[in-house]
């Protein structure tokens, strides 16, 4: 079962982003920086930047990244496994790994919009490739 490795190192980034965003909401509350009613209302605007960074990257482990384990799942039901298929899910992980990156630490849009972008075609490139096998199966 070779999807594991690819979901484990995607929900890891997830889980870590989480702990960081938890933890660092929790000292913006105790230090005043925020208040509980900001949190309470999840008004980002209030947030520090830093903050706001962190949460956007969080929430955006749920938006390609589903489309992404979706992909996977589908390929483990149909029990399809290559190299091309490993090639596409370690480009993805890898590029959300860097996209986060940019995104919190580095602040640099260019660097972030490439990442997106290699991302985004990597999980095109196994959607469409998947979707072909499908119909080629089916002529």
């Amino acid at each position: 079962m070779w999807i594991q490795y690819p979901l484990l190192a995607l929900l890891l980034l997830i889980v870590i982003l989480w702990l960081v965003t938890f933890v660092l909401r929790i000292r913006a509350i105790q230090a005043k920086n925020i208040s509980v009613s900001d949190m309470f209302s999840v008004n980002r605007s209030a947030f520090p930047v830093h903050l706001r960074l962190l949460g956007n990257n969080y929430d955006n482990q749920f938006q390609q990244p589903v489309l992404f384990m979706l992909g996977l799942f589908a390929l483990e039901l149909d029990a399809l496994a290559g190299p091309f298929w490993y090639g596409c899910a370690a480009v993805f992980v890898v590029a959300r790994y860097w996209h986060s990156y940019e995104h919190v630490v580095r602040r640099d849009l260019l660097k972030r919009t490439l990442a997106f972008t290699l991302g985004t075609l990597s999980l095109l490139a196994l959607w469409s490739n998947y979707l072909f096998y499908l119909f080629a199966l089916n002529d």
